[in-house]
């Protein structure tokens, strides 16, 4: 029963938000044109827009931009153009990027930020109780949604790391847990393997 109603009270909460969008939308709500692109499946044709506006409005003074265009004109330039662009908003400035200090830090947490989703995709895969595992989904779920959407609007690496820090708390929480057992399963296969040796030896 309890189970039950957990359900029900999910549904009705879903339908009541998408209810308010759908209203926003119909009776044009200001601030409301990025959610009414992509009901009406026109979102990525809005956000290659975007981007271009945006470009062309910074372009005199963001030297961290990225220059990467969102291609909408056919579904294999899209899937070209949009995947360029989220590995650019997780993991730019690279190395070879570096010119001052504020690369440095910019390039140190992407870096960061690429071990911690590997080690957070290997807690997932690890994870043999069920339960667990469909927490980790769901959290790695939402990750990835909230940063590909978060990148189509970024334009350079500066906002790229001001939106991070709605979702670093995911990959924060999921990969510093599996480092820690990472660690200790090292640890321990050393104490084995010394042990062992101990015991061959004597």
């Amino acid at each position: 029963k309890f189970q039950k109603r957990k359900i029900l009270n999910v549904v009705l909460m879903l339908i009541f938000v998408f209810g308010i969008i759908i209203l926003g939308v119909r009776y044009g709500v200001g601030d409301m044109d990025v959610t009414r692109s992509f009901l009406t499946g026109k979102g990525f044709q809005y956000a290659a827009r975007y981007r271009e506006r945006l470009t062309k409005a910074t372009s005199a003074y963001a030297r961290a931009n990225y220059g990467m265009p969102l291609d909408a004109s056919s579904l294999l330039n899209l899937i070209k153009s949009s995947s360029l662009i989220y590995l650019y908003y997780l993991f730019m400035p690279f190395p070879w990027q570096i010119s001052n200090w504020l690369d440095v830090y910019g390039s140190f947490e992407a870096i960061m930020r690429f071990i911690l989703i590997i080690f957070s995709i290997l807690l997932w895969v690890r994870e043999k109780n069920k339960k667990n595992r469909y927490i980790y989904s769901l959290l790695l779920f939402i990750y990835v949604s909230m940063t590909f959407l978060w990148s189509m609007g970024s334009i350079n690496y500066g906002q790229a790391i001001r939106h991070h820090l709605l979702t670093n708390w995911i990959i924060i929480t999921l990969g510093t847990y599996s480092i820690v057992d990472f660690v200790k399963r090292i640890q321990l296969n050393r104490i084995t393997i010394s042990y062992f040796t101990f015991i061959d030896k004597n």
